[in-house]
């Protein structure tokens, strides 16, 4: 299993890299844009760093969070 963002949509998609299709959509919560995603080596959490559109893309995240599955 894989996790990819779309960026400014505020969701994560989970995808099966063994069947390649995508999952529904877990929201990450109003106002965020996912621009990076990790999961910890266990596999039982996935983590987003927000990044807002006012600031570069060199900055800092403004936000890690946990996705919610």
């Amino acid at each position: 299993m894989a996790y990819v963002t779309d960026g400014e949509g505020a969701e994560v998609f989970p995808v099966n890299l063994t069947t390649r299709s995508v999952g529904l959509p877990i929201p990450t919560g109003s106002g965020s844009y996912p621009y990076f995603v990790t999961m910890t080596p266990d596999g039982k959490t996935v983590y987003t760093a927000d990044y807002q559109p006012t600031r570069s893309h060199r900055s800092p995240p403004s936000r890690i969070r946990p996705v919610a599955r």
